[in-house]
């Protein structure tokens, strides 16, 4: 049997100017990042005036009555000709978009939820309208598998729409097509060639072979030529919200056997039904869709039925032996999931072979040969798991709603096809991958002996309100709760008698202070007033809006003397303005001391270019500043800065920089130790960041305590953990995933150090 399944954009008119009257929104481009158009069609039959209309949106369900979030005037031309478009984009679009643009203009940022309106402003009334004002649909509106999330959407009729606050489906009046196809855009009606007979289609006598579409590179050596290609279904992701085409992979007996040309392709552009084993036959441009060569389909036909061998996916591989097997059916398995981060926002995993990533500088010095040859096995050696969709915050969120998934667990198996999209090679599965747990969540962290016990805690902008939202952390009173539940379950199965604060709210050391509110949690637990804080005499610490803390038990041990803080005034290398400032303070177990300095260093996250420190390439932003600030403090707590001529002393904290890196160089040359220390045979983590794991967190300590250390550990209760399983309900996370314990608490694990003090007399 033979059917069409693809061919002209339907349009209502059929003149080549198709008549309305009145300007009307022809095509919608939602894209990545900031590719963000609109295109405004005139079929009136004269000139329109457009210096007398504006676009409105309103965003995430704004009132008419409120007034527009944003208003774009079409100031780009004066009047638009009969027949003719107007586009207007955000002027960080692609390329594509910006070389058919009439105007560009930052108000054109909009997402799936945001309604948009065309208004005449002379007569003030609405011209045409796209969405639903006063309605927020959640992420977009969609019916019949059109939608207005990570889609271009194109007019199927000139009928205005002229009531923005009337229900609103998008399939009534427009065709969907892959996100960031923009082809037609500047065009109306889309410049589509007429319908081809499924027959002739089917019989075409001059079909291109899918190896010569993709070439021997990363680009298609046809992009931009129209070619007819024929192959076999792999794998269909037309459905709403996915990735707008289908795969078509050449029949066996068909390739070229050069394993340096694929023999998949995308063909996007259309919606109609096809089947897993179809063989098709599709006419249209080749085209590079962000890296990934594509046919964009004018027009397809189902011309039988066949079936193609799965490729087995073999890692290590450099790109282009990845990019070799773009559009192709594969299937892989004992892929170890390196991260989970982007699960709850996009849907993804990232997966690799042969164990866990390393951050090449946890292990290797910063510019060794070693750690540059890691950074590349590090890329040959992963690839993303996505779950076929464009859907941002996809609800249920795949893989990690019906099991525990860790960073550390494996994919025992996976059948899909190798796509390549957002700068990565990526497996969209066609049937539900296989996971083997690997990873238990560990229920306490290892014993590590002595006397007193010492740990770091990242609290992950723990801000108590009262008024929500805050500037950082919990959005509202529900999210706080499930934050604190949390923070309190971790901290108190910690068992530690000393615990740093990083990322606590600078709110100072009042009895409504965030501090105040932790401690106050924690003796509600323990059934007693036994936890304190350390208050170092002022009203914040710095002018950062978060801070280091100290707290401790007061049954365990006493805070004796002064507390002391580092900042610019003490040492102007330590510049406060981006590092928070140190916080040190001295306990005393039955007669013997240590001191405990907690930090928490400037970011990779931002530049520090303004303060003379460049961006290094391996050790990321602010790698100077962070050293200087590492000096000076090795210098400060030489210094005895809490009164006390303690030499048993120990820096804790979120310091931002791996093992290998400078500032940790620094602080062993200030005199020291890494308690905890990577290696190659024995690398150590705290933290996971683009896939890589490594040590941000750390404890050193001096020569004399370094002697009295009896033990260490990193507790991996947040690191490996997917977002979704947090306090967090931004962007519509499904609340279900969060459960009331000390897991995913925050995104750095807690360490912890046992050291044996002495009390004079048994010494």
């Amino acid at each position: 049997m033979v059917a069409l399944v693809g061919g002209i954009l339907p349009v209502t008119a059929s003149a080549a100017n198709p008549a309305s009257d009145g300007l009307v929104l022809t095509e919608y481009v939602e894209g990545t990042s900031f590719n963000k158009a609109l295109e405004i069609y005139n079929g009136t039959g004269g000139p329109v005036d457009l210096t007398v209309h504006a676009v409105r949106a309103y965003h995430n369900g704004r009132a008419l009555a409120e007034g527009p979030s944003a208003t774009v005037p079409l100031d780009g031309a004066t009047t638009l000709a009969d027949g003719a478009v107007y586009v207007v984009a955000h002027p960080q679009s692609n390329g594509g978009i910006k070389a058919v643009a009439d105007d560009v203009d930052s108000g054109i940022q909009f997402n799936g939820d945001d309604a948009l309106v065309l208004v005449n402003t002379a007569t003030a009334t609405v011209v045409d309208s796209f969405g639903q004002v006063g309605v927020d649909p959640g992420t977009q509106w969609s019916a019949n598998g059109v939608g207005t999330l990570d889609q271009t959407l194109r007019r199927t009729d000139l009928v205005r729409d002229t009531d923005p606050v009337d229900a609103f489906d998008p399939s009534v009046r427009f065709a969907t097509f892959p996100v960031d196809m923009v082809d037609g855009l500047g065009a109306f009606p889309d410049p589509y060639e007429d319908p081809v007979d499924p027959e002739d289609l089917c019989n075409a006598g001059e079909v291109t072979p899918i190896h010569e579409v993709q070439g021997t590179g990363f680009s298609s050596p046809l992009a931009g030529q129209a070619v007819t290609v024929e192959g076999i279904v792999v794998g269909d992701f037309q459905h709403s919200g996915s990735l707008g085409g289908f795969f078509v992979q050449e029949q066996d007996d068909e390739v070229d056997g050069d394993p340096s040309t694929s023999e998949g392709v995308f063909v996007a552009g259309t919606r109609d039904a096809v089947d897993t084993g179809d063989r098709v036959v599709a006419s249209g441009s080749v085209a590079e869709s962000f890296g990934l060569t594509q046919v964009n389909a004018s027009a397809t036909a189902v011309c039988g039925s066949g079936a193609v061998t799965q490729t087995q996916l073999d890692l290590p591989a450099t790109t282009l032996q990845k990019e070799s097997l773009e559009g192709m059916a594969l299937t892989a398995g004992g892929l170890t999931v390196s991260e989970v981060y982007a699960a709850a926002r996009f849907g993804e995993l990232r997966l690799a072979a042969g164990g866990r990533l390393w951050q090449p500088t946890e292990l290797h010095e910063p510019g060794s040969a070693q750690s540059k040859s890691l950074a590349e096995r590090n890329v040959r050696r992963s690839l993303i798991l996505d779950d076929g969709s464009n859907v941002q915050n996809p609800d249920p969120v795949p893989y990690v709603t019906d099991r525990v998934l860790r960073v550390g667990d494996v994919v025992t198996g996976v059948e899909g096809v190798l796509h390549y999209a957002f700068s990565q090679y990526r497996i969209q599965p066609t049937d539900d991958p296989a996971f083997a747990t690997v990873n238990q969540r560990p229920e306490a962290p290892a014993e590590v002996g002595g006397t007193v016990s010492v740990a770091s805690f990242n609290v992950l902008n723990y801000f108590n309100g009262p008024d929500f939202p805050t500037s950082r952390g919990a959005d509202t009173t529900q999210e706080f709760e499930r934050q604190r539940t949390k923070i309190l379950a971790a901290i108190d199965q910690l068992g530690a008698d000393v615990v740093g604060l990083m990322e606590i709210e600078n709110d100072g050391y009042g009895p409504g202070s965030a501090i105040a509110d932790l401690v106050a949690g924690l003796n509600d637990l323990a059934g007693t007033s036994i936890w304190a804080f350390v208050d170092p005499g002022r009203d914040r610490l710095g002018d950062d809006e978060i801070a280091v803390g100290l707290i401790y038990r007061t049954d365990h041990v006493a805070w004796v003397g002064e507390a002391a803080v580092l900042d610019s005034s003490v040492d102007p290398g330590f510049i406060d303005r981006l590092s928070r400032p140190v916080l040190a303070a001295t306990f005393n177990y039955r007669g013997d001391k240590m001191t405990v300095a907690v930090n928490h260093l400037k970011s990779k996250g931002s530049s520090c270019a303004d303060y003379g420190d460049p961006e290094d390439p391996e050790q990321g932003n602010c790698n100077g500043v962070r050293t200087a600030a590492a000096q000076a403090e090795a210098d400060w707590l030489r210094s005895h800065p809490t009164g006390f001529r303690e030499r048993d002393v120990m820096v804790i904290g979120d310091l931002n920089a791996y093992g290998r890196e400078d500032p940790i160089d620094a602080l062993s040359a200030g005199g020291f130790s890494k308690i905890i220390d990577s290696s190659a045979a024995a690398p150590h983590y705290s933290y996971v960041f683009d896939g890589r794991s490594g040590m941000l967190d750390h404890a050193l300590a001096s020569q004399e305590l370094m002697a009295k250390v009896t033990g260490a550990t990193i507790w991996h209760i947040n690191a490996d953990e997917p977002l979704a399983y947090d306090y967090d309900l931004s962007f519509g996370r499904p609340p279900g995933l969060y459960e009331p314990h000390a897991y995913r608490s925050s995104d750095h694990d807690p360490v912890v150090v046992g050291v044996r003090l002495t009390p004079p007399a048994t010494r």
